[in-house]
């Protein structure tokens, strides 16, 4: 019976509930900035062990776990000090109260992807809020993507077309410059690099 039985739009309304809020930032003028940064990393990554852990699923060169206050260095205070601008704007966005303490960064850190590399699926626990700043993303680098709480369930229907209602993954494409920030607890990974240039970030978790 239930198959056989139409709603009308006028029977039925529709809510958008929980939103994942991801928001992209674009540093203005960033060729400069990131001409130095690659600098920058170069020489940290020159002295800094590979964080990567044994049980990675995954190759990746990172500082994560062995040198996480970039925002220490003074050649990384400009894009550290940007980076913190970018998460007060997004908690203001959503309406997000400030602690007595105010808005702070807690880790801040390398990634670089050559070809091959990938970063498995992940979350950012025990802070608030996210970020990548892209300070190499060559044409055809990896996406950043983010999954939905329930994109890996066991039972999930087939979709016929995708749309925004039933999307469980999205795909963000990035750019020179580009800062995605998002909530913390947002499941995301990154696929193997296809390239041979490297992919260079600098990510950051922040407390408010």
């Amino acid at each position: 019976m239930g198959s056989t039985v139409r709603h009308s739009d006028e029977n039925r309304s529709l809510q958008l509930i929980f939103p994942t809020v991801v928001e992209r930032y674009v540093l203005p003028d960033a060729g400069p900035v990131n001409s130095a940064l690659v600098t920058s990393v170069k020489a940290l990554s020159d002295k800094t062990p590979n964080g990567r852990r044994d049980g990675y699923s995954c190759d990746v060169y990172t500082t994560y776990g062995v040198e996480e206050r970039l925002y220490d260095y003074p050649e990384f205070a400009e894009i550290t000090d940007w980076m913190l601008s970018c998460f007060a704007a997004y908690a203001q966005r959503m309406s997000y109260a400030m602690s007595p303490q105010g808005i702070r960064l807690t880790q801040c850190w390398v990634n670089i992807y050559q070809r091959g590399f990938a970063h498995e699926l992940h979350t950012h626990p025990n802070n608030i809020l996210s970020g990548v700043y892209y300070v190499k993303a060559p044409p055809g680098c990896s996406e950043i993507l983010f999954h939905a709480p329930h994109a890996f369930s066991m039972t999930r229907p087939e979709r016929s077309v995708e749309t925004d209602f039933n999307r469980v993954s999205y795909a963000i494409q990035p750019r020179d410059g580009d800062m995605v920030v998002f909530n913390s607890a947002v499941k995301h990974n990154v696929p193997p690099s296809v390239i041979d240039e490297e992919r260079i970030i600098i990510s950051a978790n922040a407390l408010l």
